[in-house]
């Protein structure tokens, strides 16, 4: 009987699955063949290598080039502040913190998860972009660092817990962390859990690489 229960349950898990992902699949065939007929009348070069978006102007431009290179370099820019700091983290929170402060953290990084990412756009808006327009004494604050910023703690949640998983329970048998085999603490860390743990980092890393340029 529980397994005909699991078995239900997973059933309908798994056609949800299937609804969200034929849902995302329609609107994606749906914006492609809405924007072909735009695309035709615009030419396709244009479209993807053009430098300038003015769709108000006498003579409207659409290139759309900035935004593309814009969204690939905050990529990569969060991908080189996030990765190493939520990697970091998370040997802390599995190998070193105290059990108090573990779950603290863990609790508090958790609810970055549940916070929409409009919030920290917001936030990013009427905080982050005046402030930066104030330190570095230029006329525009909504800049490439901004946006960085802004995704930073959306995708804490995706590196800690990879980290976490990935690097729990990964000592040497015997060994609290290889010291009665030599090595110290963080020699163990390096040649036993990094290496165990890089299916962990390269997913972590790959949702840091998420392309959302509505985001910023």
């Amino acid at each position: 009987m529980k397994k005909t229960g699991e078995k239900i349950v997973h059933f309908i898990f798994f056609l949800l699955g299937l609804i969200t992902v034929g849902f995302v699949l329609l609107i994606s065939i749906y914006l492609v063949v809405s924007g072909i007929p735009a695309i035709r009348q615009i030419d396709l070069g244009e479209f993807l290598f053009g430098k300038v978006w003015a769709s108000t102007a006498a003579e409207p431009r659409y290139g759309i080039l900035p935004f593309i290179l814009t969204s690939i370099y905050g990529t990569a820019g969060t991908i080189l502040l996030g990765v190493p700091i939520g990697f970091l983290t998370a040997v802390y929170l599995a190998k070193l913190a105290p059990p108090k402060i573990k779950n603290t953290m863990q609790a508090a990084v958790s609810l970055l998860a549940g916070i929409p990412s409009v919030v920290y756009g917001l936030v990013g808006m009427m905080v982050l972009v005046p402030g930066i327009r104030k330190v570095f004494h230029v006329p525009d604050g909504a800049s490439l660092l901004a946006a960085i910023i802004v995704r930073e703690p959306k995708n804490r949640p995706a590196e800690l817990s990879g980290g976490c998983i990935r690097f729990g329970g990964r000592e040497v048998a015997g060994h609290p962390y290889g010291g009665a085999a030599g090595l110290c603490r963080w020699c163990h860390y390096r040649l036993h859990s990094f290496g165990r743990a890089y299916s962990g980092r390269i997913g972590s890393a790959a949702f840091y690489g998420r392309v959302r340029p509505c985001d910023q």
